[in-house]
């Protein structure tokens, strides 16, 4: 597997949150990367959370205030959620199935959390199982 880079990119400050990049990645128990994970972190200390989606390589680039700017230091709770629309119903409305455990897609139940730090290398890596197969 290639080596994965994560540097501080962006010191502005903006209020009292320093914005620092941070490039989570998501791998399930299969130990293969997984495309289209939208990944939230929400700030413990601070009102504010960063969203991204998994590329191909199951990495993501956080948005905070502007695109990609990454997001706050500190402890964050963290929710993962993967979608995927299988059809439609007769309204029109899509039908969408799980990729995942439904506890992941929310910050109350999920059980991760990540502490992004001003100093070092911010590496992210969340390790969960699939859906139970029905």
């Amino acid at each position: 597997m290639e080596s994965r880079r994560h540097q501080l990119r962006d010191k502005d400050s903006l209020g009292e949150c320093k914005i620092l990049s941070v490039n989570p990645w998501y791998v399930p128990d299969q130990g293969e990367p997984a495309e289209g994970v939208a990944v939230m972190l929400e700030s413990i200390s601070h009102n504010v959370a960063a969203g991204g989606r998994t590329n191909t390589v199951g990495e993501c680039v956080l948005t905070t205030y502007r695109p990609n700017d990454g997001t706050v230091v500190g402890e964050h709770r963290v929710r993962l959620d993967k979608l995927v629309i299988t059809g439609y119903d007769g309204n029109g409305m899509p039908i969408e199935v799980a990729m995942m455990p439904a506890e992941y897609a929310d910050f109350a139940t999920s059980g991760l959390t990540v502490t992004v730090s001003e100093k070092g290398k911010n590496e992210i890596t969340f390790e969960v199982d699939p859906p139970p197969k029905s």
